[in-house]
């Protein structure tokens, strides 16, 4: 999608265009004189902020903007600026533009909020051409442990940075363990301020956009199509969080993501645990072969509660974590009369604290391909219902990029 941006301060605003919108190209027109002359040239969307037409009258600006419309394919979007005309100058912009057949965002209150309008704007143009329905929505994969410290928040991230390497897929990573939320120290980030607390407002009133939950996520080394929603450390604030919170921003990461990773706490006391795994359209528990774990810790908790949401034990798949045993891994699926998704064979000894102490994933540790062949094979099956294979490279160039990224963090 070609993208003529009509905006004086732009380097942001571009920034966040090409993250939030798959394959855009975004040329800028930083003045009214340079934007007129582009735009005899072929787009598939011009997005005019007013500021650029801050001297003229609205009807002057509309009739400029026509008379360059070469292309009657080519959408016009005009933003609004309540800094450059008042309420009665704005109605009027909006009713000429309307008339001719231009989009008109929402006025908006920063830089931020108009980029965002643009972006749903831009959605939706680039959609247009889907089936009919909309944007094919993507999947949420929910993933909780069977009991405590079974591994299901290093499962998700390392499963999602495979899909986010290897594929070009769209991902999303929402850590909704409310109350021990972990992405943030596991990836080592040092942004405090992005957290699902933010979006909470939205998810209240039922109006978080696509464009809005991207604003709040953040990126991690150089996977631009890997967006990762942290947690808060306010986890008494973890009751505040309603189902209808959460069904809200489930339905908005489906027309975000093409696959969405819920990392959830295990204990159903909470809305984002159960809301997720009943909203979910794959399920995975994830256990270790030990007693506590699949047998007395989910089971426990199946019998007193889950059975009760509706979910029978073949909805659910499991994964069997820290085994390379074949047969422990069947006996548990067997006994749980679940289907098997995956067996994670445990990372060498001390490489697993090693990692959550330096903050890298194990997916780009030295010494844990044993671990990162058997996320290879569990991530390619999720990219292979989404219609896509993984692109694998080869092992040698794989550690050596591996020690490099590690190093330049």
């Amino acid at each position: 999608m070609k993208i003529l941006l009509g905006f004086s301060e732009s380097d942001s605003s571009v920034r966040m265009l090409e993250a939030a919108l798959e394959q855009v190209s975004v040329q800028v027109a930083a003045t009214r004189e340079q934007l007129l002359f582009r735009m005899e040239d072929d787009f598939d969307a011009v997005a005019i902020d007013i500021t650029l037409f801050a001297s003229v009258y609205p009807w002057d600006m509309i009739r400029d903007i026509k008379s360059r419309q070469k292309h009657k394919q080519t959408e016009v979007i005009i933003i609004p600026n309540d800094c450059i005309y008042d309420s009665l100058m704005l109605e009027l912009l909006t009713r000429l533009a309307l008339e001719f057949g231009f989009r008109v965002t929402p006025l908006a209150v920063s830089e931020n909020d108009r980029v965002l309008h643009l972006v749903d704007a831009l959605r939706g143009k680039a959609e247009s051409g889907h089936e009919k329905g909309g944007r094919k929505e993507g999947k949420i994969i929910a993933c909780w442990s069977a009991g405590s410290r079974d591994g299901a928040s290093t499962l998700a991230l390392n499963t999602a940075l495979a899909l986010a390497t290897h594929t070009t897929l769209r991902i999303g990573f929402l850590d909704l363990n409310l109350k021990n939320p972990s992405a943030r120290s596991n990836l080592n980030f040092s942004d405090r301020e992005k957290s699902n607390v933010r979006i909470r407002p939205r998810l209240q009133t039922q109006t978080l956009t696509p464009g809005e939950l991207i604003q709040n996520c953040l990126t991690y080394r150089k996977l631009k199509r890997f967006y990762i929603l942290p947690g808060t450390p306010r986890r008494e604030s973890a009751s505040d969080v309603t189902p209808e919170m959460i069904d809200h921003l489930l339905t908005t990461a489906r027309n975000t993501f093409d696959l969405t990773f819920l990392d959830l706490n295990g204990y159903p006391d909470n809305a984002a645990t159960i809301c997720g795994v009943r909203g979910a359209d794959i399920r995975l528990l994830v256990a270790r072969p030990r007693f506590d774990s699949y047998r007395t810790g989910w089971g426990e908790w199946y019998d007193c509660y889950w059975k009760y949401c509706g979910l029978q034990p073949h909805d659910i798949q499991l994964v069997m974590n820290r085994t390379a045993s074949q047969r422990e891994a069947s006996a548990a699926a067997d006994f749980l009369d679940m289907p098997l998704a995956g067996i994670i064979p445990e990372a060498s000894t001390g490489l697993g604290w090693k990692s959550v102490d330096e903050g890298i994933p194990l997916y780009y540790q030295t010494g844990a391909e044993n671990f990162i062949d058997a996320i290879h094979t569990l991530a390619g099956g999720f990219a292979r219902d989404a219609g896509m294979d993984m692109r694998l490279p080869d092992r040698v160039k794989q550690r050596l990029w591996s020690r490099i990224t590690a190093t330049l963090g």
